[in-house]
């Protein structure tokens, strides 16, 4: 892959192909230093094709190494820049990892960086070198998580796992000879039973009454019935609601690709025309965002709730992930192609599986009196 050879002059060059010839100059060294450096530029050069984490031991070398050659492997490309760098905090490491991705991920998902952010600096108050960090001291962070503060077990495996994500860029920058989280265990979302609701349609039409305003009944019928996220409605614009084919096209919903965010369309529900229609009718001008009173990353969670306790449903929790379980599971029971609903919702049939979509109390009593297998005559004689 990268062969290495010796001038006439004592200088050290190692040659490889990458989109065309490539050199890096060693200049004069002994052979043995240039040979671990060629050992490693393989590896660097392996990885960078074959877009990998770089193996602990060359990540470590990668941030030993002395600057002139770490310029020189940053100009051909091969480590990105400061992955040189022999010593980076972890608060200024996380701070700048999250800036990097900010104009290429969501602003849901900049929150959710940022939130594990704020828990790996309160934890190491020493704000210490990330590489110095130890499976301990990530096994102490996790316990933290789960005592000091008290969160739930999905909340800390999602916290763990932005954790994991943080350690390891820092090893594949060089800051970071391997991940303290890479084999913590149960880092899976699993499924809150205890936390499943389901919003009935006459419980939904008292919500509707209890909004405060033609704009939040807007809200809770875009979540309830169309499936939206927050982030979805508060993006929401007019020239979004397709009105001539009875659709709502979603521009920039939850997850991305390499061409940039992802999009969808969402049928125009009954529920979800009418209450647009009933903003539109106090709006000078239909252009523009649909909700007005909230910023784009306002947290709409804790007036929804509100809302519905006003309505008379008490310990309604996990708001609007529920309001879509429970549009979710209602569509299947509509008998509505699960590929179908799943893109108008914008989630896989795996996760409406797993996450969404849920068994209600009626259904058990509906089949211990209708599925039947035996011949009625066989039951009556047993």
């Amino acid at each position: 892959m990268a062969s290495l050879s010796c001038r006439k002059t004592g200088e050290w060059v190692v040659k490889y192909y990458d989109d065309g010839p490539k050199t890096l100059y060693l200049g004069r060294t002994q052979k043995r230093s240039a040979e671990e450096i060629h050992r490693h530029a393989e590896r660097l050069v392996e990885a960078k094709r074959a877009n990998v984490a770089l193996p602990p031991e060359t990540a470590a070398w990668v941030g030993g190494v002395e600057d002139r050659l770490r310029k020189k492997l940053e100009r051909l490309l091969l480590i990105r820049p400061g992955a040189g760098a022999r010593k980076m905090t972890l608060a200024g490491f996380t701070e700048a990892y999250i800036e990097e991705r900010r104009p290429v991920s969501s602003p849901l998902t900049i929150r959710n960086l940022d939130q594990t952010r704020k828990k790996l600096v309160a934890f190491f108050r020493g704000n210490p070198d990330i590489g110095d960090i130890t499976v301990e001291d990530a096994a102490a962070f996790r316990n933290y998580l789960i005592g000091p503060c008290g969160l739930e077990y999905n909340a800390v495996a999602t916290h763990c796992r932005k954790s994991k994500q943080f350690f390891s860029e820092a090893v594949e920058r060089g800051l970071a000879a391997a991940n303290p989280f890479r084999k913590m265990e149960g880092l899976r979302e699993v499924r809150n039973e205890a936390r499943m609701r389901f919003m009935t349609p006459e419980q939904a039409a008292s919500v509707l009454d209890a909004c405060p305003c033609a704009e939040w009944r807007a809200i809770f019928s875009l979540a309830r019935f169309g499936g939206l996220r927050p982030s979805e409605i508060l993006r929401l614009r007019w020239e979004d609601v397709r009105w001539d084919r009875n659709l709502i096209h979603l521009r920039g919903s939850k997850g991305r690709h390499r061409r940039g965010p992802r999009m969808r369309d969402v049928p125009l529900f009954p529920e979800v025309a009418s209450a647009l229609r009933e903003v539109l009718a106090g709006r000078p001008k239909a252009a523009g965002r649909v909700v007005l009173g909230y910023e784009s990353e306002s947290n709409l969670g804790v007036p929804m709730s509100r809302i519905i306790a006003d309505a008379g449903i008490e310990d309604w929790a996990r708001v609007f992930l529920n309001l879509r379980s429970t549009r979710s599971t209602e569509l299947a029971r509509r008998g509505i192609p699960i590929h179908d609903f799943c893109r108008w919702l914008g989630h896989t049939p795996q996760v409406a599986l797993e996450y969404y979509m849920q068994v209600q109390s009626e259904s058990y009593a509906k089949a211990a009196a209708e599925i039947v297998t035996l011949d009625p005559s066989i039951l009556k004689s047993a």
